[in-house]
């Protein structure tokens, strides 16, 4: 499926980002997923990211997919994270933009 595709059936919808990350043959992956279970869509992979680990690039990493889902009118509802702290850290720096995504 085209990211145009993607992005038409989930216009105006509100979506659950999933971080999960993993270490693969001593590299360090983070897998971002979207999902909404309100649509016939399975959640998916929209970013596979190698070397992310610090609070200030997982917070890069957040504030360009705020960007990029409020530019296609997609609203994020909630963050999923593994449970580090450079992860929940990053996302609570965020946090008003998020508020202001959700107030339209």
């Amino acid at each position: 499926m085209s990211r145009n595709r993607i992005s038409e059936l989930l216009k105006g919808q509100l979506v659950c980002i999933t971080m999960d990350q993993a270490t693969i043959q001593h590299s360090k992956y983070l897998f971002v997923m979207i999902s909404n279970p309100l649509i016939s869509l399975n959640p998916f992979l929209i970013a596979l990211l190698l070397g992310i680990q610090s609070q200030e690039e997982f917070s890069n990493v957040a504030h360009r997919l705020i960007l990029k889902l409020k530019f296609n009118q997609i609203t994020i509802t909630s963050f999923v994270t593994d449970g580090l702290p450079a992860q929940a850290n990053a996302l609570s720096l965020h946090y008003s933009e998020l508020m202001e995504l959700r107030v339209r």
